[in-house]
């Protein structure tokens, strides 16, 4: 008897994963969520002011039998502020923020069922600022945008028809040139969300 009930919590539990939802790919409907998380920028670029957290909009739209959904996410991080010394002009902080604008398309699996996974791609306009304040009180920023890449993947679980949570692991890739030098603006991502799905 305990072995019955221990199998039939198995299946249970296994049902709930995967049960169906609403049959995404019959009409059209949009995801819209939102995300905390982490960004680890190039360190040899950055260093000690790589690490950042994020907060993002991730949205993707598809119509009726679309294969693919249309995505447009926006994310904007920043790092810990930290202290330096230069010989100079002596003590100073410094922090560094980005933003990253991005379009592509996104690839949702396994649209009927609770736990869906996903990949997307394309293109993205991010941009760097470190902004720099004295012990005297005088401060400078620096800043620059550039075109690039982005790549992602996750996954998706419906708790309802239309909210969902998730996770979300990205990559993304732009040369700015800051304070006469050339760094990667882009960085390691991965985050969690909470999203609605829009019909």
């Amino acid at each position: 008897m305990k072995i019955k009930a221990f199998l039939l919590s198995i299946l249970l539990a296994a049902s709930f994963f995967v049960a169906p939802t609403a049959s995404y790919a019959l009409e059209d409907y949009w995801n819209v969520s939102i995300l905390l998380g982490s960004k680890e920028m190039d360190d040899s670029d950055w260093a000690p002011l790589e690490s950042h957290g994020v907060f993002g909009l991730m949205t993707d739209y598809k119509g009726a039998g679309w294969p693919i959904s249309m995505a447009m996410d926006i994310y904007v991080t920043s790092s810990e502020e930290k202290t330096f010394y230069d010989p100079s002009i002596g003590y100073f902080d410094a922090s560094v923020t980005t933003s990253e604008l991005n379009f592509g398309v996104r690839k949702h699996f396994a649209e009927d069922q609770r736990f869906r996974p996903f990949l997307g791609g394309g293109i993205g306009l991010i941009t760097a600022e470190i902004e720099t304040e004295s012990s005297y009180g005088y401060g400078s920023d620096d800043s620059d945008s550039a075109l690039g890449v982005w790549v992602d993947g996750g996954f998706s679980f419906s708790v309802t028809e239309t909210f969902n949570i998730g996770m979300r692991l990205g990559y993304s890739s732009a040369d700015v040139d800051i304070n006469g030098y050339t760094a990667d603006a882009g960085g390691t991502h991965l985050g969690f969300f909470l999203g609605w799905t829009l019909f």
